[in-house]
């Protein structure tokens, strides 16, 4: 009798030891999976942030960017064709047209441009913005019954360049033309319109056996190129020089 309660003391014992293994078991398990979840919740929370971090990033510096866009269309202003001439008050010129020579109308500018008929309806304001967002602004152009004729024109630059290096590029474009023979005879020389600065590019051009000189101002403003185009032969020079004399300070 002693003998089998010792045994089912030891049982007992032994199956107290065995569930007190169990939940040390159990304790280290939970411990393992609280550990766990407590380092991937971790973990999700540190990529959460580092991808919101980058995303913030990335839209602070899209922003930045269209704002500046914005401020740069903002910074040009088309001139506006007056009473025989036309100005621009944003490059701070004058153009009043030779005797004898003919300003194109807005319409007829719009026309080149390929830009649709209801931008001319829109109030000034909203002209000038969508003027802005153009690659390209024809601001006007002047001509008379020989040919001869001057076209000034904005173009928004892709990248920062000088005048030296809009020129460059310019003469090479130009001289790559087939169906034009262009020679460049000079590229280095500057030439002051109406108190302002513009390099000059001075080319000559062969077009069915007609020679005609095509010479080029340029000056670089707000990332835009200005570019006044002036066409002439040997024949209507002196009407070259009154188009260069109409162009005056604002």
């Amino acid at each position: 009798m002693k003998k089998k309660l010792a045994v089912l003391v030891l049982a007992s014992a032994m199956m107290l030891s065995a569930c007190g293994g169990k939940e040390t078991v159990a304790d280290d398990v939970e411990a393992a999976v609280e550990e766990t979840v407590d380092d991937a919740e971790g973990t999700v929370e540190t990529e959460v942030e580092e991808t919101v971090e980058e995303v913030a990033d990335d839209v602070e510096e899209i922003v930045e960017e269209v704002v500046e866009d914005a401020e740069e269309a903002l910074d040009y202003a088309k001139g506006t064709l007056i009473e025989n001439g036309w100005e621009s008050k944003w490059l701070g010129l004058r153009f009043t047209a030779p005797e004898g020579m003919v300003m194109s109308t807005e319409e007829e500018l719009a026309e080149i441009m390929g830009v649709g008929q209801e931008i001319l309806a829109q109030d000034f304001s909203e002209q000038q913005l969508a003027y802005a967002e153009l690659a390209t602004v024809y601001e006007m152009m002047c001509s008379d019954a020989m040919g001869t004729n001057v076209i000034l024109m904005a173009e928004k630059l892709p990248m920062t360049l000088t005048e030296e290096q809009y020129i460059e590029i310019l003469a090479n474009q130009m001289t790559s033309v087939t169906a034009i023979q262009y020679e460049v005879e000079s590229n280095d020389e500057v030439v002051t319109l109406g108190g302002i600065p513009f390099n000059k590019l001075a080319c000559v051009a062969d077009y069915e056996g007609i020679s005609l000189c095509q010479d080029y101002y340029i000056k670089i403003k707000d990332n835009r190129a200005v570019a006044i185009a002036i066409t002439y032969t040997d024949a209507t020079a002196d009407v070259y020089a009154g188009i260069l004399n109409g162009f005056t300070a604002y």
